[in-house]
């Protein structure tokens, strides 16, 4: 039985690597997925919304950025 080929989603594209990190900026998700930077921001909201992930600013180099955390449920 041949098994199909299935494409990462977006999401768990997302989640892999937020799990290997645990917390990544904007710029950082936008620059390792090669997602749309609004594509990325609707994803990540919806991501919120489910509490999978959550998210706090930081300031980086002056500038303020939202950092994206992954979720621990114990």
């Amino acid at each position: 039985m041949m098994m199909e080929e299935r494409r990462i989603t977006h999401t768990e594209r997302i989640l892999l690597l937020l799990a290997e990190t645990h917390c990544l900026t904007l710029s950082e998700l936008q620059q390792k997925t090669q997602i749309n930077r609004k594509t990325l921001l609707v994803y990540l909201h919806r991501m919120m919304k489910r509490k999978l992930i959550s998210s706090r600013w930081v300031a980086v180099d002056g500038k303020r950025e939202r950092l994206y955390c992954l979720e621990v449920k114990v």
